[in-house]
């Protein structure tokens, strides 16, 4: 059941992007000094795991994510 609720690829790459740029979750998730592009890749990283997926679901949804995890 899991494997239906990943992310694509396509997907990752956008909401890594709009999660790095999204000023609430960045200033929660951002290491101290940390840039945009270097959130983003770490969040390209987090979003392939179902278990961070569910985490920021809220966000996600709030950024334009619309399947129910």
């Amino acid at each position: 059941k899991d494997s239906s609720k990943r992310l694509s690829d396509k997907q990752i790459m956008l909401f890594a992007n709009k999660l790095a740029h999204h000023d609430p979750f960045a200033s929660q998730k951002a290491a101290v000094g940390e840039s945009y592009k270097d959130l983003e890749k770490r969040l390209l990283v987090e979003l392939r795991d179902i278990k961070n997926v569910r985490k920021y679901v809220d966000v996600l949804k709030d950024l334009g994510f619309e399947v129910s995890i």
